[in-house]
């Protein structure tokens, strides 16, 4: 008999499956956004809608927002790297880089997050991760170097280094985080590191952020600041961690390879712009990579640790 608080892992998630395409269309959303705004100011934007949502979310469903005791620098050092440098990174990529192009070099995270948990020695070094590793950052080259625009110094090649060195700080983040998961709620951490964040966003773009033409940016450009900040925000951030408690933490990671697809898809639905042949390949390429990497070390560890 399956024990009562065993995840489920037999069919599709609907709330992850939701999340998958919430974070998809992030991508375009962005790209509309940024037509309207500077980077800096997005991601302030969206850093003081998503701070207050979270906030109000916890004081109505009552979690605690206690610090662990000792674990107040750890809080807030995920906070600077994950709420702040990363959206500094991936802002100004995504000013340059496609939607489909962001989606896949970000979907090298998981393999980041890896890397360095072997560093940190939360995780055995093991061959096939290094294999698979090595297999997603090709996938990445041939997105890169195959987009039409992709020509040496551009804007889009700067883009795309943005995003990848953003995936590296996300991983930091999220390695740092961890010995935090078994103590406290994810939405209080994810609340309590919003401070931290916006020292890293206001030297990044307070100026121009108090300088931004309001009155100026049009439905569209506030549609999608909403749909960046509460939507592919605070909404897709606890929609993600309720599929986690339903299918476990190692079955909602699966669901992220959505992710990329969905992108791809929005931007050519919405943007006109889509993948030439090869930046499809490097797509399969890169998704192959993580998976390998991952279920290498999925059938290494305890169920409960996944």
């Amino acid at each position: 008999m399956t024990p009562p608080n065993t995840p489920k892992r037999i069919g599709l998630e609907p709330i992850l499956l939701g999340v998958m395409v919430l974070w998809g269309f992030n991508f375009v959303a962005l790209k509309l956004l940024l037509k309207e705004m500077e980077p800096s100011t997005a991601a302030l934007g969206r850093w003081f809608l998503m701070a207050l949502f979270l906030y109000v979310y916890c004081r109505w469903k009552g979690i605690s927002l206690r610090m662990p005791v000792g674990e107040a620098w750890r809080v807030h050092l995920q906070g600077l790297l994950s709420m702040g440098v990363y959206m500094v990174l991936f802002t100004l990529g995504m000013k340059y880089a496609t939607p489909a192009e962001g989606a896949i070099i970000l979907g090298c995270s998981p393999v980041f997050t890896l890397l360095l948990a072997v560093l940190f020695k939360q995780e055995r070094f093991r061959v096939v991760i290094l294999m698979g590793t090595l297999i997603a950052f090709m996938g990445v080259g041939l997105v890169v170097l195959a987009s039409p625009d992709a020509k040496f110094g551009s804007k889009e090649l700067l883009g795309d280094a943005l995003l990848f060195a953003s995936a590296f700080v996300w991983a930091m983040g999220t390695v740092i985080s961890r010995p935090l998961v078994s103590k406290m709620d994810p939405i209080a951490l994810a609340t309590l590191a919003m401070p931290a964040g916006l020292v890293a966003l206001l030297a990044f773009g307070g100026n121009d952020f108090l300088n931004t033409h309001w009155d100026r940016v049009t439905v569209t450009g506030w549609s999608m600041l909403i749909y960046f900040a509460l939507f592919a925000g605070g909404i897709g951030f606890m929609g993600f961690y309720t599929g986690v408690r339903k299918v476990g933490a190692a079955g909602a990671m699966l669901y992220q390879y959505f992710v990329a697809p969905i992108a791809a898809l929005s931007s050519l639905i919405f943007l006109g712009k889509g993948l030439v042949p090869l930046q499809l390949a490097g797509l399969v390429v890169v998704i192959g990579g993580v998976w390998v990497a991952n279920q290498a070390r999925l059938r290494h560890v305890p169920s409960s640790e996944a």
